[in-house]
């Protein structure tokens, strides 16, 4: 384990005791199918599993060697023809000995062959327990380890880029070199408090600048954390406005298919209608919501319901007027109303008609107005390069540190914490006191890598992973 790593994990140690397996390849048919052992008793419950040629054992065979045999119940009934190697601790992904076991991918013969696997003595594994290993034993931080996740999860080859920098990284330079300057400031009041007799007072003025430098530090990484966020769980952007004002054509434009339905009827789209794409490598769903405005109709009540509800969940919203008509008292009391949700572009569709408008309302003058065509996808290069403008620019020209709303939470914890420790400078609080700010920020970030976790936050962060990684 790397220096100074340390783990509140109460309980786990007897836990890495087990041998634990699962079936690492999704579910269901396929060329081959992977069955996954680590643990101190990996390489014993392989030699009862499999048999090989010529009365060899497994267990002899050199690590990182692969081997042809069958894979056997207890009582020999061969399951199916398999290859086999292994990997001894430390040098696996686990850092334990690891085995694993490629047979033919159908659902019973992986089954057959992980239940020969446990009753040989394996436990069935969590989901991410293969992957929380390699952070306990030291092999990865815990940034790493949910770039793991990103990775598999990763709609984009964008967002795959992005997953396999952090995965090598570790965290960055930049995370380092605030943690360093936090922590050297920390250990110079730490040094005085302890010492006073040997050790100079530090100045205040130079503590606060470091406080300052730090800041700027941690704010750099929140701001890149937005797009990284986006980057790794993708970006929601709804689509809105009166009825018959060309939404589901600018859907099917921005999509470059006939996905949802268009006639010249208002209130067509009565439910939303949501499809995925990606744009410059960030994965943005479109969602394209029923008309808002004043109906008697039931269903078209229901869907407006529903597209406050995507509304309120958005991260940006395209608020669309037709250009080829006045603005309605509609159009007003809409825009006055999403002004108040948050982040926006105006759109003034069907802009190849004869104009009667040419700017956006007043409650969103403020927000970037594009003119578009959905007919003849005139303008939509624009839209699309404000979209990614909105939500952050191209996030593929550099890979943020932060990527998890975890993670986000904790920088910006510890950066509310050096905030409190420089203002209580400016107010002249005992730096004694002021030391608890300190150590309060340094265990935020210690939290982000994982240098000090609990079993509860480690089980909330492995449980998204699937079973066998």
């Amino acid at each position: 384990m790397p220096e100074g790593t340390s783990f509140a994990h109460g309980g786990v140690n007897t836990l890495r005791d087990k041998t634990i397996t699962a079936i690492s390849t999704p579910w269901g048919e396929g060329g081959i199918g992977i069955v996954r052992i680590s643990g101190p008793e990996a390489i014993s419950i392989a030699d009862r599993v499999i048999a090989l040629t010529r009365g060899r054992k497994f267990s002899a065979i050199q690590p990182r060697t692969v081997v042809h045999g069958m894979a056997a119940e207890m009582d020999g009934t061969n399951i199916d023809e398999i290859i086999a190697f292994s990997f001894r601790a430390p040098k696996s992904y686990t850092r334990e000995d690891l085995v694993e076991i490629q047979a033919h991918g159908g659902p019973v013969v992986l089954r057959r062959v992980l239940q020969a696997v446990l009753a040989a003595g394996a436990v069935l594994a969590e989901p991410g327990e293969f992957t929380q290993r390699a952070v306990l034993n030291g092999r990865l931080n815990l940034l790493q380890a949910e770039a793991v996740l990103d990775l598999i999860r990763a709609k984009t080859n964008a967002a795959a880029a992005a997953a396999l920098r952090r995965l090598a990284e570790g965290g960055g330079e930049q995370l380092l070199a605030v943690e360093a300057r936090l922590l050297g400031l920390s250990a110079e009041i730490e040094a005085w408090l302890d010492f006073p007799e040997d050790i100079s007072e530090p100045e205040i003025d130079s503590l606060a600048q470091k406080a300052r430098q730090i800041m700027g530090g941690l704010d750099l990484l929140l701001v890149e954390a937005r797009r990284g966020r986006l980057l790794t769980e993708g970006a929601m952007v709804a689509i809105v406005g009166r009825p018959n004002v060309g939404k589901s054509s600018l859907l099917n434009a921005l999509l470059g298919e006939e996905r949802a339905i268009v006639t010249d009827l208002p209130g067509t789209t009565r439910d939303a209608v949501a499809e995925e794409i990606s744009l410059d490598g960030l994965p943005i769903r479109f969602v394209d919501t029923a008309g808002l405005g004043q109906t008697e109709d039931r269903l078209e009540t229901l869907g407006m319901v529903r597209s406050r509800r995507e509304i309120a969940r958005a991260d940006l919203i395209l608020l669309v007027f037709d250009a080829s008509e006045p603005l309605t008292d509609s159009d007003r009391e809409i825009a006055t109303e999403l002004s108040k949700k948050g982040q926006g572009i105006a759109v003034l569709n069907k802009a190849d008609l004869p104009g009667q408008l040419v700017e956006a309302p007043e409650p969103v003058s403020s927000w970037p107005t594009v003119a578009v065509s959905a007919l003849t996808k005139h303008g939509l290069p624009a839209l699309t390069g404000a979209i990614l403008n909105a939500l952050g620019g191209q996030p593929a020209e550099a890979v943020p540190v932060l990527s998890h709303l975890r993670q986000i939470e904790a920088a910006a914890q510890a950066r509310a914490a050096v905030a409190a420790f420089a203002a209580g400078l400016g107010e002249g609080v005992a730096l004694d006191v002021l030391a608890e700010e300190l150590r309060a920020s340094l265990a935020s970030l210690a939290r982000i890598t994982g240098r000090e976790v609990g079993p509860d936050l480690l089980r909330e962060i492995f449980s998204r992973f699937c079973l066998g990684k």
